[in-house]
């Protein structure tokens, strides 16, 4: 082989190196806009998940938990009170029959609601720790 010969050979595996690392590049980019996107939509979950914290850290050994989010409580609670209509008012109650029908209605609906979001944490729980989605979610050091 002579020097032109082995500088060709030369030049040709460096194309060759050279075309395989632009392959290479563009797979680390994609991998890494894949990875960018996905991180993006965890925030996104996070993020919708952040009122439930209280509820997903204290549930797991014993399922007892408290609720201390009054404003979770506050959203879960107006809506279905709403709907049972006026007699939910407290402050607008016309008598005394009126207010009492009115605190036990909203002590039911919060108690229900309570109940609901307790065992929603539960079926979520469950879920998530199947699907893998928050890892380390049923590891004993995480909980």
């Amino acid at each position: 082989m002579n020097q032109n010969q082995v500088a060709m050979k030369s030049i040709n595996d460096i194309m060759v190196t050279n075309e395989q690392l632009k392959v290479a590049k563009e797979k680390l980019e994609k991998r890494v806009s894949d990875l960018e996107s996905e991180l993006i939509e965890k925030e996104r979950q996070l993020k919708d998940l952040k009122p439930f914290e209280g509820l997903l850290k204290n549930a797991p050994d014993s399922w007892v938990f408290e609720i201390s989010d009054k404003i979770l409580i506050t959203s879960i609670v107006k809506n279905a009170i709403s709907v049972k209509g006026r007699w939910a008012n407290i402050t607008t109650a016309q008598n005394e029959s009126l207010k009492k029908k009115a605190t036990d209605l909203i002590n039911e609906v919060i108690e229900a609601s309570i109940r609901d979001t307790f065992f929603n944490g539960i079926r979520f729980r469950d879920m998530a720790s199947r699907q893998k989605l928050f890892p380390g979610l049923d590891d004993e050091e995480g909980e």
